[in-house]
């Protein structure tokens, strides 16, 4: 059983990683033909020079770009700077899912959303393993060596994740209690 559970954690920052690489890839498609005009802007950048990960929304108010997914609209570029320890240059999101990346692309933060217990089913597999967060929502857990809270309120659920602190020990409290903030907030806008 000992050997299932390590590799059920070890596995799924692997998952996590692997569903942000789609997200990614799908956000970046949407690119603007040469010689094509394009107000949209991400960040201070147009969007048709911006890198391709940024090019499909901005959550910033004001654009209309921003509505292109509604969970990039649940906290701000601000709230996640300070609850992630660096600036946000773009907000990208797609599919329920949105992407918060600093100018380094290496550097991002994931926010996703569901609505159904199917999409929130592999992330309810590692509750018992996790620390719960009491006074979150309706339940609320914090995946430390996957780097993820996990809010549920209702039969909706939102998952923030920092692929940066993956396998981070459960004696630092710091990053939880940091999303834990940033969860407070999203929760008001859900």
């Amino acid at each position: 059983m000992t050997t299932r559970l390590g590799t059920r954690r070890l596995l799924l920052p692997v998952v996590l990683t692997a569903v942000l690489t789609v997200v990614l890839a799908a956000c970046s498609g949407s690119t603007v033909p040469s010689g094509t005009a394009n107000p949209t802007t991400v960040g201070d950048t147009p969007a048709d020079s911006a890198p391709p990960v940024a090019a499909a929304a901005s959550a910033e108010s004001g654009d209309p770009a921003a509505d292109a997914d509604p969970v990039c609209k649940l906290v701000t570029k601000d709230d996640v700077a300070t609850a992630i320890g660096y600036p946000i240059a773009t907000v990208t999101g797609a599919g329920g899912a949105c992407i918060f990346q600093n100018a380094d692309p290496s550097k991002y933060f994931a926010i996703q959303e569901f609505d159904t217990a199917d999409g929130m089913a592999l992330y309810l597999n590692v509750e018992s393993s996790a620390q719960h967060v009491a006074g979150l929502g309706d339940d609320a857990f914090w995946a430390s060596t996957s780097g993820f809270l996990f809010v549920r309120k209702g039969n909706r659920a939102v998952l923030f994740l920092n692929q940066e602190w993956v396998m981070t020990p459960e004696t630092d409290t710091a990053h939880r209690d940091s999303l834990v903030t940033l969860a407070r907030a999203a929760l008001a806008n859900l």
